[in-house]
């Protein structure tokens, strides 16, 4: 068993460090890292030629979000909220906002060895988004923006040659096509060219990111010279967060730019 090191009493509480790096508390509700330096908050107006300094490790440059926003550090509850997020993680600060606000819930724990009230649900950031999963965060960031929930009509998802009535109307498939519906009504999605909805493939972070911008009043238009893209990857630029417009979304980046449209 190794010794425990006295690292001194913030409060009226002490706080001890196992040797192995091993992090605990006396108390619950105890913030250990009183014990640490305070990090340096990253500004918004780096030089954003200079990504070795700010990138994450395995990110893409144009995804990376600035840390713009100051958040009460000491008083996340993202590992509260989430099995495999703790306050160490970069996006613990913009999960525990979007959780709280019932956007972001992360996916359901069916590990049956852990018991079942410590079975947080996982946030998975490094997992790919179906569009499925899309329909539901987007419906929820449109329900922030609304004063009154509109009951779906999923007789609007009947026009997608895709989607079939037993899909439409089977009641495993509720989660997304309520969500759908609702999107497709208010008029922020519209589906593919070809007259498909293609709720199980991946999305991409354009398409991400132009629903979203889209539910937050930015109407962008699709660019007709070039990418139809060009004109959302400016946008969300100007705003200090930069896409990869072709790439599949990750978890991790549809948070950070589901917390960046909330400043929009």
């Amino acid at each position: 068993m190794c010794s425990d090191i006295y690292l001194g009493d913030p409060g009226s509480h002490k706080i001890y460090l196992r040797e192995g790096g091993i992090r605990y508390k006396t108390e619950s509700h105890i913030n250990v890292y009183n014990a640490r330096p305070e990090r340096v908050e990253r500004r918004s107006d780096y030089d954003f030629n200079d990504m070795y300094t700010y990138q994450t490790p395995g990110r893409s440059l144009y995804t990376m979000v600035p840390n713009n926003r100051l958040l009460d550090t000491g008083n996340l509850r993202c590992q509260d909220y989430f099995y495999d997020v703790r306050k160490t993680d970069l996006r613990c600060g913009k999960v525990t906002v979007l959780r709280e606000m019932g956007v972001f819930t992360g996916q359901a724990n069916k590990n049956t060895r852990i018991p079942a009230n410590l079975r947080l649900p996982y946030a998975n950031f490094d997992n790919n988004l179906k569009r499925a999963e899309f329909f539901v965060l987007a419906d929820r960031m449109l329900n922030q923006s609304q004063y009154l929930r509109m009951q779906e009509n999923l007789q609007l998802l009947e026009k997608f040659k895709d989607l079939d009535n037993q899909t439409i109307y089977k009641t495993d498939n509720n989660w997304w096509t309520g969500a759908a519906a609702r999107l497709i009504e208010k008029g922020v999605m519209k589906g593919y060219d070809d007259n498909t909805l293609r709720p199980y493939d991946l999305v991409t972070e354009s398409e991400f990111a132009k629903v979203i911008a889209n539910i937050r009043g930015a109407n962008i238009q699709n660019n007709n010279d070039g990418p139809w893209y060009t004109n959302l990857v400016d946008y969300w630029r100007a705003r200090g967060s930069y896409i990869e417009p072709q790439r599949f979304i990750t978890r991790a980046t549809a948070v950070d730019l589901l917390y960046e449209a909330l400043y929009f």
